[in-house]
């Protein structure tokens, strides 16, 4: 009985009136906990929505990224990632775990001057990772010659 109320309690979340950001996450916890239908229609929808708001559409791609959908988040970034409005932090976050590092490099660098001071730590782990990527590549480079 429990599980059936798990299900109830978070479809009731994932299709009520909250921001539509945190439905998703609602909607990838009734995917992986019971392969619903609903929810993955849900987020299917959100992701090819090209009216969606930029930044869910975005959360909607790291969702079916975690879920183990690699094919349509890497097609649909590329349409998310020209729109003007896009949170560059999170987007190079994103970038990054696809493994477009020039690509997140260019967004963390336009992260530092558009987001809030808050965003600072965030945005050096991320440039941290891309460094630490870089100085790895040179260092094997550097030993198989």
């Amino acid at each position: 009985m429990g599980d059936r109320r798990l299900e109830n309690v978070l479809m009731e979340r994932a299709f009520g009136d909250d921001a539509l950001f945190n439905r998703l996450l609602e909607a990838r916890d009734l995917v992986e906990k019971f392969g619903n239908r609903a929810a993955i229609e849900l987020i299917l929808h959100v992701a090819q929505d090209s009216n969606a708001d930029p930044d869910d559409r975005l959360q909607t791609l790291d969702v079916l990224n975690t879920l183990g959908y690699r094919q349509l988040p890497r097609v649909v970034i590329d349409e998310i990632s020209s729109h003007c409005e896009i949170d560059d932090y999170w987007l190079g976050d994103f970038l990054l775990r696809l493994g477009r590092n020039r690509e997140a490099l260019d967004c963390f660098r336009k992260a530092v001057s558009t987001r809030p001071k808050e965003y600072r730590e965030q945005i050096v782990e991320g440039l941290a990772t891309l460094l630490a990527e870089e100085d790895v590549v040179a260092l094997l480079g550097a030993e198989s010659i």
